[in-house]
């Protein structure tokens, strides 16, 4: 799972990618977690998480 600021969300799908699995999803963080995560490129606050699906 890679989170990421709303600039950064095109760059975590493209981490989030597997050669062998489905496309990931990205999901908007609810309120409250957003003060936990930070974006994996910029550590700003992060608003979206990104999950690898596999087959």
């Amino acid at each position: 799972m890679v989170y990421s600021c709303a600039t950064h969300a095109e760059e975590a799908i493209e981490e989030a990618l597997t050669d062998e699995g489905l496309p990931p999803d990205l999901e908007r963080l609810p309120e409250d977690k957003t003060v936990l995560e930070k974006c994996f490129i910029c550590n700003e606050q992060a608003v979206y998480q990104v999950i690898s699906q596999e087959l």
